[in-house]
């Protein structure tokens, strides 16, 4: 079960608290997702590219950076800092309308990879070239439909079953994405804190309660963790004693 209101809000599983409502309680079960191993996740997204390119930036970008479907989706141009590598979630759609997020949390800032950054200056030069071809001007965000659009979430959801499919891996849902990023981000050792900013959480106890259990290796990992830590520590100081 969640342990509250709130947690279903932040997980997409309810629009708005149950409870300002009276005898329209209902009951959420308790979290049983699945995710992408790490050997999967490039199967999976090459899968989407071969398939459903179109979709592959959008897809690439909700597996690194932990977006939910709604805020990916809405993500405009202008959330993204291109010198400062990182998103700003400040919208989400549900079924077509574009508002703000559920949540306070939920408005936030995420930090983007070289490799996620390049991803999405390329999607942005394709989708220049195809509006100035068209004769239309630039969609206004960042994961556009052929027409210009903002994409249809059960086109998206399409796109993800087909590079499932296309990987030879088992169904997961497209919101399984975010346990995907969490159980990864976990077993590299990111601490539970800042996996827990970048997805939304109002606190760690709903990461830790929905996802953390989802990365086994992560306790597994933490003395290579440690040895990679100190070792690198240990270079960086003889190669800077050796400059001065």
């Amino acid at each position: 079960m969640l342990s509250s209101p709130g947690q279903a809000i932040e997980e997409e599983l309810a629009t708005v608290n149950p409870f300002l409502h009276p005898g329209k309680v209902f009951k959420v079960e308790k979290f049983q997702g699945d995710y992408l191993r790490p050997e999967e996740v490039d199967p999976y997204l090459d899968g989407v590219k071969k398939k459903a390119p179109m979709y592959y930036p959008n897809h690439r970008t909700m597996t690194y950076a932990g977006l939910r479907l709604g805020e990916a989706i809405a993500l405009r141009w202008e959330n993204i800092d291109w010198n400062g590598k990182f998103l700003t979630v400040q919208e989400s759609s549900w079924k077509g309308i574009l508002g703000t997020p559920k949540t306070e949390s939920s408005f936030r800032r995420v930090d983007l990879s070289p490799e996620a950054i390049e991803v999405l200056q390329h999607n942005r030069k394709v989708l220049a070239a195809q509006a100035l071809k068209a004769g239309r001007p630039m969609p206004h965000t960042v994961f556009a439909n052929s027409a210009g659009g903002p994409m249809d979430s059960s086109n998206v959801r399409g796109a993800h079953e087909a590079g499932l499919k296309a990987a030879g891996l088992r169904h997961i849902r497209i919101h399984d994405l975010g346990g995907t990023y969490t159980s990864l981000a976990v077993s590299a050792g990111v601490p539970i804190y800042f996996v827990s900013k970048s997805l939304g959480h109002s606190n760690t106890a709903t990461t830790e309660k929905h996802y953390a259990s989802l990365a086994p290796g992560a306790a597994r990992e933490t003395p290579n963790i440690l040895e990679r830590f100190v070792r690198n520590a240990t270079v960086q100081n003889a190669n800077q004693v050796r400059t001065e």
